[in-house]
């Protein structure tokens, strides 16, 4: 995922940051599923990170690049601090949908519509 952020991209201030994108990928990772082990509901399941929001956060990175042309040096943590917003942002909103019990109206959708869904997600990620 830190590879479709940073090495996607034609700007060389993003693409270098390819090594910091893949470490923090990892530190992230790590803290997520260190978060869900102790406080998750289910004790068999795991969290991970998710790839689909990668390609928003590239699209994002490489729109920065574009508007800060004239100052290369405030692309990196630029797109750090989108991606560390990004982040928290979707966090916060998974608390909120929890909390409010929202994510049960996903079972009014036939299981045949999500799995379609998903699969296209995948066939657009490929």
């Amino acid at each position: 995922s830190a590879s479709m952020v940073f090495s996607s991209s034609d700007n060389a201030a993003i693409s270098s940051m390819l090594q910091f994108g893949i470490s923090m990928t990892l530190y992230t990772m790590s803290v997520g599923v260190l978060w869900y082990a102790i406080f998750g509901r289910l004790q068999y399941g795991y969290g991970t990170q998710q790839d689909l929001i990668c390609i928003l956060q590239a699209q994002l990175a490489a729109k920065v690049a574009e508007q800060l042309v004239d100052t290369p040096e405030r692309i990196p943590a630029t797109v750090f601090a989108i991606i560390c917003l990004s982040s928290v942002v979707t966090g916060l909103i998974s608390i909120v949908v929890g909390k409010l019990s929202w994510g049960t109206s996903m079972l009014m959708i036939p299981k045949p519509v999500v799995s379609g869904f998903l699969g296209a997600i995948g066939v657009v990620v490929l």
